[in-house]
């Protein structure tokens, strides 16, 4: 399994963080892989006798606005057969393609539509990518680090109408540019 791990994914590590209970052991891996061999990888973790991760428990984004790859998809796998977790992260440019998961585990699609939606990663073979936290009129990716804080519509609920409109904010000072340079 080392060998096909190393293969797939060249950077990877034991963690030495160990969630103990009464009864087991959860032991955590994490590996890092390319975006092209997400897939593939995750199909030896779930085929593999030693791993048999048949568990999907999650799959989240991260937007690291600093690094070359600004964004990380890292999914949490799960074996109970021999109780240890494995963090499988995939480094992405903006624009690239990841792979759907949904062939492998159906609870993929649900996370792929939030991953999307939130951060504007979008996923080949992934059928139903709609808005799903988010309004369908609503512009841009909520959790991108270079979204603006505050946009120039609301939404709000009219009580006399008993409707949801939209409505252009009303700024209560204008936008000043400070300069800190003493003159």
């Amino acid at each position: 399994m080392y060998y096909l791990c190393a293969l797939l994914s060249p950077k990877w590590y034991y963690s030495n963080m160990v969630a103990r209970s009464n009864t087991a052991m959860l032991q955590h891996v994490h590996f890092y892989t390319k975006y092209k061999f997400a897939k593939a990888f995750l199909y030896i973790l779930y085929k593999h006798t030693y791993t048999q991760v048949h568990q999907l428990v999650d799959l989240f984004g991260m937007d690291d606005i600093i690094c070359n790859r600004r964004y990380e998809v890292i999914s949490n796998l799960l074996s109970l057969q021999f109780k240890f977790r494995i963090y499988v992260h995939v480094c992405l440019y903006e624009y690239t393609f990841l792979s759907t998961f949904s062939s492998l585990f159906s609870n993929a699609v649900w996370c792929e539509r939030e991953i999307w939606d939130l951060y504007g990663l979008a996923f080949k073979h992934n059928l139903d990518l709609r808005k799903l936290l988010s309004d369908y009129l609503f512009e841009g990716y909520s959790h991108r680090k270079d979204f603006p804080l505050s946009g120039y519509i609301e939404l709000y609920y009219d009580f006399i109408k008993e409707v949801v409109k939209y409505r252009e904010i009303a700024f209560a000072q204008e936008y000043r540019i400070y300069d800190l340079e003493l003159t």
